[in-house]
């Protein structure tokens, strides 16, 4: 029965009181919201004037708050006395309605109970998985009390209830979806610019199919299509689809499958970190960025609004304890997104690897069995994700020096099959992936010989283990015989070279070619991430044993001017995102060693000359041949391009503007008149090296200002073992943080 007014009379529920219709106070509908299908929003507000402010208020995305009982508000305490939140006064005898609200929590605390995921064969639930093969326990996941229990496989993810501040947020945060046709034009648009190869193109249009039919349903019949009791309506929909699991068996086609995954939180979760992403990737002067009626989009500004809403969204699914796929495909992107938003180092994008790696463990992606519930273009998903999680984590990992969390001793990676997903979504039944399958070779590569996504993903999965092995020499405290396992790895990451098909394979003809296209652009990258896994074993060598030195030389060499190729002989449109990641994470380690190495012979080359001034006795300064022009050389040009790709706004910037004024600064000593060598011997010897244009970009206050322990690079001779010392701490052999999109 609905509560009475101060005047005894039944209060009516809110479509009727504010339709100004008489109501027949029934429950849990009235029989007029029943007959205009209104049952959602038929509600008996106990204070209907204490409604919350409109939808349309100053901020666009609130800060998330908290749900149930707060002990703090804006306004202050909520109660003064929290001793009153678990003092329980004396029991009185239990009335009908109070035992049935304690069922109630106890059915919700049973719920959460049972919401754990992936259980191992070392769980405690590994005695009970399979009953029928232990017939002596006689136990079956219901109870003996005929209550029905689910199991922790199988469990539902109710987890909470969620509060109307939450449907609200949520509710603002669908106002987004009235651009969701420029959302679908900006990732055409990288699309065009690259070729992803975890969640392509042909995923993406499943995804926003879908959510398209949701706009047009939320925009028709009414005059406001921001409708504050539609959006309302909508969010609390996405969140009980969210908390509950997705139903699907062997034959669920790929449609019937995204119908139901796609009106969800985590969903749209993914949907936004795809947009974010594209703004990373779209040059400032795209077609895409400019509306037809002359509007603008700042896609900096979009990029900062939909990390911070995506986190909202995630929020949302942690809320009602959402453990989906859809999820753990959205926490991938995010990680991406806020590394390329906040930078690789920041906490936030550490932590986010973390919420990765759980719910992979959790939803048992890392460990694949034989599922018949689970359809074949799922399982083809599946695989890529946890390579790219797998991958994700190991670089991220190499790059601040951590321990991984992911760890291949635990994890059955599974190569999927190379293709793309154009040809694996419509295989449905059984006589089409036996079709399919025939167009996979013996080696699991197709035969066709061209590169697909499936490639892409097998390359992936075949260099991810070789790089974890990469870190364990590196951050390992028992390394042991520290020469001989570089040794060994360096061979068996030859061999895995050498064991790619022919259409993966770099040659070295490729690198005379006058531009690059989209298949030899990938090959050269590839070429770089293998040489950048020696690029580390040699500088691990070098650092714990001190051999390898020149061995270690050669190879920056080769990665910097194989990085200087691709950047002036690519054929794509180069985006700001592809040269700051090429020349940032790949030549800037390469650069950093060479540079040190440049200003370290010019030292002994001065202290050389002293001896042989006062004793007239020359000795060989260093027995290595060493080629001096070709460095000042690449090294000018490097520092150039680097220059020119730098934006303030990147997350990376400060690490990469670090590198760029050390790199500069060994230039300007090599090739000042004050260096240590002659003027006269550097014209002798360098007639093409031509001093590096002069730094003009300029900075805001406090940013690129330098530590109190980074020497003064202008400083005299007396302070130079002071600057070789902190250019040697400089970690310059970082790997490069791949693009998984």
């Amino acid at each position: 029965m609905p509560p009475k007014r101060r005047n005894g009379q039944l209060s009516s529920c809110e479509p009727c009181r504010k339709a100004k219709m008489r109501c027949d106070h029934a429950t849990p509908t009235c029989g007029r919201c029943a007959k205009r299908q209104q049952t959602e929003l038929c509600i008996y507000h106990p204070a209907p004037l204490t409604q919350p402010k409109p939808l349309e208020r100053p901020s666009p995305v609130p800060k998330k708050r908290k749900r149930g009982s707060l002990i703090v508000s804006e306004r202050g305490f909520v109660s003064t006395n929290l001793l009153s939140k678990y003092r329980v006064q004396p029991s009185s005898p239990i009335t009908r309605n109070e035992v049935d609200g304690n069922a109630e929590e106890k059915l919700q605390l049973r719920r959460k109970l049972f919401s754990t995921g992936f259980l191992g064969p070392s769980s405690y639930w590994a005695p009970f998985d399979k009953p029928e093969e232990s017939p002596i326990l006689g136990l079956t996941p219901e109870t003996s009390s005929g209550e029905e229990i689910d199991t922790p496989l199988e469990s539902t993810m109710e987890g909470g209830l969620v509060d109307l501040d939450q449907i609200e947020c949520g509710a603002k945060i669908l106002v987004l979806f009235d651009d969701l046709p420029l959302y679908l034009q900006l990732l055409m648009a990288r699309y065009r610019l690259c070729e992803p190869w975890v969640f392509g193109l042909t995923l993406a249009r499943e995804i926003f199919g879908p959510l398209t039919e949701l706009r047009k349903q939320w925009m028709q019949g009414t005059k406001n299509k921001k409708s504050q009791s539609r959006l309302l309506a909508w969010s609390k929909k996405l969140f009980d689809n969210s908390a509950s699991p997705i139903k699907m068996d062997r034959s669920t086609t790929v449609s019937e499958y995204f119908a139901i995954a796609s009106p969800r939180w985590e969903t749209i979760a993914l949907m936004f970190t795809w947009v974010g992403i594209a703004t990373t990737m779209i040059p400032d002067n795209d077609e895409c960025l400019r509306l037809d009626d002359g509007t603008v989009i700042d896609k900096n500004k979009l990029r900062l609004l939909m990390v911070e809403v995506v986190e909202l969204c995630l929020s949302f699914c942690d809320s009602v304890g959402a453990m989906s796929d859809p999820l753990c495909w959205a926490l991938v992107q995010h990680t991406s997104l806020l590394a390329e938003s906040l930078g690789d180092s920041n906490y936030r994008t550490w932590r986010r690897l973390g919420d990765l790696s759980t719910m992979v463990f959790a939803l048992g992606i890392h460990c694949p069995e034989t599922n018949p519930s689970i359809p074949f273009f799922l399982i083809e998903i599946r695989r890529r994700v946890l390579i790219a999680s797998y991958t994700i984590d190991k670089t991220l990992a190499t790059l601040l020096g951590r321990p991984p969390r992911i760890a291949w001793q635990y994890c059955d990676i599974q190569n999927p099959l190379d293709l793309d997903y154009a040809d694996i979504f419509p295989a449905s039944d059984e006589q089409r992936q036996d079709k399919l399958l025939e167009k996979i070779g013996p080696d699991g590569w197709n035969i066709e010989g061209r590169m697909t996504s499936g490639s892409k993903a097998r390359l992936y999965a075949i260099l991810g283990p070789m790089r974890e092995k990469i870190l364990a020499l590196s951050l390992s405290p028992h390394p042991g015989d520290v020469a001989q396992k570089i040794s060994e790895t360096w061979a068996e990451h030859r061999q895995l070279r050498l064991n790619l098909p022919h259409f993966l394979q770099w040659s070295p003809s490729i690198s005379g070619t006058g531009t690059l296209c989209f298949a030899t652009d990938f090959l050269a990258n590839l070429h770089l991430e293998s040489l950048n896994n020696e690029f580390i074993l040699y500088h691990v060598l070098v650092k714990r044993t001190g051999q390898g030195k020149t061995e270690f030389l050669n190879l920056a060499r080769e990665i910097l001017s194989v990085v200087l190729l691709t950047f002036s002989r690519s054929s794509l449109p180069r985006m700001d995102f592809y040269q700051t990641w090429n020349l940032c994470y790949l030549g800037l380690p390469c650069a950093g060693v060479l540079a040190r190495e440049l200003l370290e012979r010019s030292q002994h080359q001065q202290q050389h000359q002293k001896r042989t001034s006062n004793d007239q006795q020359r000795t060989p300064s260093i027995a290595a041949p060493f080629p001096r022009s070709e460095v000042i050389q690449n090294l000018s040009v490097f520092a150039s391009h680097l220059e020119s790709t730098l934006d303030i706004r990147d997350g990376n910037y400060g690490i990469a503007r670090k590198g760029l004024q050390a790199i500069r600064s060994v230039l300007d000593r090599i090739l000042s008149g004050d260096d240590v060598v002659s003027s006269s011997a550097v014209t002798a010897s360098d007639t093409t090296a031509q001093p590096p244009p002069t730094n003009t970009m300029e900075l805001p206050a406090g940013l690129g200002d330098w530590p109190a322990t980074v020497p003064n690079f202008q400083s005299e001779d007396g302070n130079a073992a002071e600057f070789m010392t902190w250019l040697d701490n400089i970690d310059w052999a970082q790997e490069s943080l791949l693009t998984f999109s």
